[in-house]
């Protein structure tokens, strides 16, 4: 109607151009804006005729003149005094005048009548007023109405805040529009649902929800209907969401949806799936609907793994237009509008279901002589339903019925027995899915069981057909019996066969029900044409074996007995099955002292004979091994055992048995120990997987340690013998027990870390000077008399030595003594040298003062007047710097690291001369102790950084456009260790005690001592006293080198093999222990409170005619191994060339260097760590491919690795020799050699 009337004005508009009508004017005259008067502009509004109906609507004609020149371009705005009389023919009141100054916009009839006017505006300018007269004939609105009525957060949406818009539909007359499909678009931001497709509710509704999305900015939002309207609005975003927000709901199946009936109802199918797309499965869909039904009934479903949820929507029984509502339990919600014929038969349905015979009594069992029926009974329908049965026994012969008005919605079919016998369900259902079940069983009327049928009785006999007489050990026997129709059965009508059904009957008897079956019987099988046949094999079973045949035929129980006769087996073999246990103690000792033997006999075909007569004997007595019973019988598993008690001497011994009734028929058990069972000490040993993991700086590295246990004749250790462990460092794990003597536990590195003397870092380096003196056993100065002088920086001392010192420790502090000054200190390492030390570092130098025939050189071999120093740290780039360098394209940037602190260079500038360049460093070298000069070389300068106080110096890139080492020559991450030369370097550890890193592992068990058995009887004699207590000549020591007379056990912390917590005092046997033992910890295994020492007894269990044996036959067995936690970081010293010298090679000659590394303790590196080998010039030769490996020792010292360097001709170059220790975890570490020189002369 609105577009016919839109269509009218346009006619009426040009039929009226030039025509009158009424009107009037309005003259306005504005100020010039140059003080002058300008033309007066003139607003004239018309309308075509002052009556106003729905069928002859007018228009109204606004002429806009400045004097006698048209305005065009002008907006006119027009106003009607009251809407209820008329409104304008376009959504807005507005209209622009033409070329000619006019505009035109139509006039409608409203729907009250009365009397009204119109005025126009221009830019502020009123015009004239017309009045016109309306009929009232007209509607309030034309055509639909779409609005905005809600739009939250519209200035701002945000991720935190988003956008709800509710949009109002309407037809003209005001009814509210539902089920219609209103379209969301939107410049910016994301519609919730994505589709942005919703339907209106029935108030004519319609949500969506606009969140941020990821633009930020305004955007606008387009609300559409199908007919056409639309309606928009502005709004502000964030941006601040993700690319995709909330959950996506949608409607993908919806089957007749325009006409849901009682013959086709609609299944619908909805996707639920994240924003990012992924399904979602497992969340709660809910659906309702206006009309029809759901099934489930709930309206609730679960989403599948796909994400979606299926539901059936019924006709039900109102016809009609209807909306189906889906929504999720995160709020999301989708509609969709449907047509109901409303022609279900009913609501409400129900089905109930019996089971009858014949006469309509109600029953549970039915048989093949006795058919059922099914009854279904439908209620709360009313019209005809097909019941539709189905059964999982028997059979239906035709399966669907209809329940009618008729039949009082009764359907009925019939439920035969078939062949089968049990249980079984039966199931109703009608087509829109209402059931139900019932369950019955088929069985016979009434079956007996037995092989024949008693002529008295005309019933089965209830046996068994079993073979007549006896059968043989190990044959087979058939077995037989038969399944009867005993209905109405008598002596003149005997039972039948029952052949109509199959029935399963099992077989047992006592000798197949045996834990250990004797005999096997075919079981279950099925009866074929009434009979049940089985097959019985003898497997052992011995004399009448009864069995027993029982079925159930449709809950009917049923049984038979038969006895089959077994002839006795004749034995055929005798196994050995078992010694427990296979280790047993002298008698005496306090361990297991008996084992029981097993044997097992069997019959001729393999299978267990029972009460056999079978005989013992032993194939050794010595010692006074007994064993008891001497005969026995076997028992039902043709079991038969004897006990073994040891004796007093050490041997394996083995059990024969043989049958009584046939001596050919025997065999022997496995050997039989008979020992102590108790470890003893120079059979124990301990040993670990890794001897030097890297452990230092790294928590959590593991290392499996193993304890080896046997007894005095090297036998293991009982299983169970238990193994205690302490460690001197990090942890381990208390105790294992033994499984065939052996056991392990887990040490895992963390604190305790037990320090000691440090090289590098933590005092800069020590320097030292080592003679050739061995001073293990301290040192006779008598008639040798030696003197000289250690000077340092410090100070200068003078040592005299003139006399015997008894042992190392005396020497070693009456030197310490005279070293009061200097910061030098005496010690000696494992080579047992007499050994000079700086731990600071300090330059040493020694000058002989010997007045003598001998001197310092001839007694110690250190020579008069050298002074062992310690070089400074130094870092050479390789790269030339003679005449600056232009840093200004390709800057760098570089971090210079010490313990004293950390310098970032940075070179970013054109550095025009090599003094430039090396203050610019030194400028920003403020905290690292590091200093930066110019190293000359044939004429060419290179950049060289120094730490005079020996500090490891670090280099890391940083963040320049160029890397260090391409402009100057510098690796990156790699450290330059702090460099040791002295004159005689040593792969042994000159350090002295403390031994850092160095952690000892001790495990103890209780044992006894071990002794030397020179007879060989197992036993300590009197003859074996001297060897063992290490008297006359004999050294008391046994294979391992170890004291057969032992003190109590401790943790050798110092490893120098004394209990000596306080070594500073001589005591005796702890005389001349090392430093570094003070915190060691004895085992007090007699709770003395004290440590004790050898008591020069023999504490063991094997005593013969010693007269040393001790009533105390238990020690502590023990066993020890060091671990070197070894450090990630390495330490230097080139070995050759000595002194800071160069590898001087002419042409492509060749010339070795060698270098000494160990971690910062002076011990080892990590197992694994890889020794490579870089020449700036030549070639490196005789390095391993891959490099050197660091072996797995826990030697006490660094280790020397070796290269040689091959030149090249008719060249004169020279660069550093380089060598990299890389650990297994990374750690990667530069050390500068030496310099090559090759020369072409």
């Amino acid at each position: 109607m609105a577009l016919f009337q839109r269509l009218s004005l346009v006619l009426i508009f040009a039929l009226l151009v030039g025509c009158g009508g009424s009107a009037g004017g309005f003259d306005e005259t504005p100020d010039g804006s140059d003080g002058s008067t300008p033309d007066a502009i003139t607003i004239t509004l018309a309308i075509s005729d002052n009556n106003l109906t729905q069928a002859t609507p007018q228009t109204l004609t606004v002429n806009v003149m400045q004097g006698s020149t048209p305005l065009s371009d002008k907006l006119v705005t027009f106003t009607v005094s009251n809407t209820d009389l008329a409104s304008f023919s376009t959504d807005v009141n507005t209209s622009s005048t033409d070329a000619d100054g006019n505009a035109e916009i139509g006039l409608l009839a409203g729907a009250s009548s009365g009397d009204g006017s119109v005025t126009a505006n221009i830019d502020g300018i009123d015009s004239n007023s017309v009045t016109f007269k309306s009929a009232g004939d007209g509607s309030e609105e034309v055509g639909n109405a779409l609005t905005i009525t809600s739009f939250t957060n519209s200035t701002s949406i945000s991720n935190a805040n988003p956008a709800n818009i509710i949009i109002h539909f309407e037809a003209a007359n005001g009814i509210d529009l539902s089920n219609e499909v209103i379209t969301f678009t939107s410049t910016l931001g994301l519609l919730d649902p994505k589709t942005g497709t919703v339907l209106t509710n029935s108030t004519g509704d319609a949500t969506i929800t606009l969140s941020t999305g990821t633009v930020r900015g305004a955007g606008v939002l387009t609300a559409s209907s199908n007919a056409g309207d639309a309606v928009t609005q502005g709004f502000f975003t964030e941006g601040d969401g993700s690319e995709e927000d909330g959950n996506a709901l949608t409607i993908t199946s919806f089957t007749n949806s325009t006409s849901i009936s009682n013959a086709n109802p609609a299944n619908i199918i909805t996707h639920f799936e994240a924003a990012n797309g992924t399904d979602l499965s497992n969340e709660v869909i809910t659906f309702s609907s206006t009309l029809g039904v759901l099934d489930p009934i709930t309206g609730t479903v679960l989403t599948n793994s796909t994400g979606d949820a299926t539901i059936t929507l019924f006709a039900g029984t109102v016809r009609g237009a209807g909306v189906l509502t889906v929504s999720s339990s995160a709020g999301d919600v989708v509609t969709q509008g449907f047509f109901s014929e409303g022609n279900s038969v009913g609501s409400g349905v129900n089905i109930s279901l019996a089971l009858t015979d014949s006469e309509g009594n109600e029953v549970e069992q039915i048989s093949s002589i006795s058919s059922g029926k099914l009854i279904a009974t439908v209620t709360g329908v009313n019209k005809a339903v097909i019941v539709t049965f189905t059964t999982d026994l028997g059979t239906i012969p035709i399966q669907t019925a209809i329940a009618t008005t008729g039949s009082d919605y009764i359907a009925t079919v019939d439920l035969l027995a078939g062949n089968s016998l049990g249980a079984g369900t039966v199931i109703a259902q009608l087509a829109s899915g209402e059931s139900e079940q019932l369950v019955f069983s088929i069985g016979a009327s009434s079956l007996g069981m037995g092989n024949a049928i008693d002529g008295v009785t005309g019933l089965p006999d209830g046996l068994i057909a079993v073979p007549a007489g006896v059968i043989s050990a190990g044959a087979t026997a058939g077995l037989s019996v038969s399944i009867w129709d005993v209905s109405n059965a008598s002596a003149s009508t005997p039972a039948t066969l029952f052949t109509t059904e199959t029935v399963e009957v099992s077989f047992t008897s006592g000798c197949s029900d045996l834990s250990v079956t004797t005999a096997n019987i075919d079981s279950p099988v099925a009866t074929i044409a009434g009979i049940a046949q089985s097959t019985y094999l003898a497997q052992g079973c011995q004399g009448p074996d009864i069995v027993t045949a029982t079925a159930n035929a449709g809950g009917t129980v049923l049984s038979a007995t038969g006895t089959v006769t077994i002839s006795s087996p004749d034995s055929g073999s005798i196994e050995f099955i078992s010694a427990t246990p296979e280790n047993i103690s002298l008698k005496g000792v306090g361990g297991i002292e008996s084992s029981t033997v097993v044997f097992k006999v069997r019959d001729t075909n393999g299978n267990v004979v029972a009460n056999k007569d079978v005989g013992f004997s032993l194939n050794t007595e010595v010692g006074g091994i007994g064993w008891s019973p001497k005969f026995a019988k076997t028992d039902s598993n043709g079991l038969v055992q004897t006990v073994v008690n040891s004796g007093t001497v050490h041997t394996s011994v083995r059990v024969r048995a043989e049958l009584n009734e046939d001596a050919s028929i025997f065999t022997q058990s496995n050997l039989l120990v008979i020992s102590t069972g108790i470890p003893d000490q120079d059979s124990f040993s301990l040993s670990a997987s890794v001897f030097n993991p890297e452990a230092w700086n790294i928590d959590g590295t593991e290392v499996t340690i193993t304890a080896r246990l046997a007894d005095a004749f090297n036998n293991p250790a009982p299983d169970g013998t238990a193994v205690s462990f302490t460690t001197e460092g990090g942890a381990i794990e208390d105790s294992c027990v033994t499984t065939n003597g052996v056991c392990e536990v887990t040490w895992t590195s963390q604190n305790v870390r037990p320090a000691g003397q440090e090289l590098g870092e933590a005092n800069n380096g020590p320097t030292l000077v080592k003679s050739t003196a061995d001073i293990s056993k301290g040192f006779d100065f008598t008639g040798k008399t030696i003197s000289f002088t250690v000077s340092t920086s410090e100070s200068t001392d003078t040592i005299t030595l003139n006399k015997d010192y008894a042992s190392r420790a005396i020497l070693l502090a009456a030197v310490n003594t005279s070293l009061a000054d200097s910061d030098v200190k005496a010690v000696s390492g494992f080579e047992d040298l007499f050994e000079l030390i700086s731990p600071a570092g300090l330059d040493i130098t020694i000058e002989d003062t010997s007045s003598g025939s001998v001197t310092t050189f001839d007694v110690l071999g250190i020579t008069d007047g050298t002074t062992y120093y310690n070089d400074a740290t130094q870092v050479l780039g390789l790269n030339i710097i003679t005449g600056g360098k232009d840093f200004s394209v390709n800057d760098i940037k570089f971090k210079v690291i010490t313990t004293d602190g950390e310098d970032i260079v940075t070179l970013n500038t054109d550095l025009t001369s090599t003094a430039d360049l090396v203050n610019k460093v030194n400028d920003e070298l403020v905290t690292s102790s590091v200093v930066a000069s110019e190293f000359m070389y044939a004429g060419s300068a290179y950049l060289l950084l120094t730490s005079d106080t020996r500090l490891d110096i670090k280099i890391t890139d940083d963040a320049g456009t160029n890397t260090t080492f391409a402009e100057l020559g510098i690796a990156n991450g790699t450290t330059f260790a702090s460099r040791i030369n002295n004159s005689s370097p040593s792969s042994q550890n000159f350090m002295g005690q403390k031994y850092g890193g160095r952690a000892t592992i001790s495990a103890t068990a209780i044992g006894e001592e071990s002794f030397p058995d020179f007879n060989g009887n197992g036993l300590y004699d009197n003859s074996e006293k001297n060897a063992f207590l290490g008297l006359n000549g004999n050294s008391g020591l046994d294979v391992n080198g170890t004291r057969y007379d032992l003190a109590e056990s401790f943790v050798d912390y110092n490893e120098d093999g004394i209990y000596n917590p306080d070594p500073t005092v001589p005591d005796g046997e702890r005389a001349g222990g090392e430093t570094g033992g003070e915190q060691e910890k004895f085992d007090d295994f007699n709770s003395s409170g004290d440590f004790d020492l050898e008591d020069k007894q023999y504490n063991g269990s094997l005593c013969g005619d010693a007269d040393n044996c001790s009533p105390e036959k238990s020690i502590n067995v023990r066993g020890s191994v060091v671990l070197v936690m070894s450090g990630s970081n390495p330490r230097f010293v080139t070995t050759y060339p000595t002194n800071g010298e160069s590898i001087d090679i002419v042409q492509d000659g060749t010339v070795a260097a060698a270098v000494t590394i160990s971690d910062f303790h002076n011990q080892p590196m990590p197992a694994g760590t890889v020794v490579t080998f870089d020449a700036a010039v030549g070639t490196p030769i005789g390095v391993p491919s891959g490099g050197y490996e660091w072996p797995n020792t826990n030697f006490n010292g660094g280790s020397v690795f070796t290269v040689t360097i091959e030149g090249v001709k008719d060249k004169d170059i020279s660069g550093p020799l380089v060598v990299t220790v890389t650990t297994l975890l990374g750690v990667a570490t530069s050390y500068t050699v030496a310099t090559i020189n090759i020369t072409s002369f």
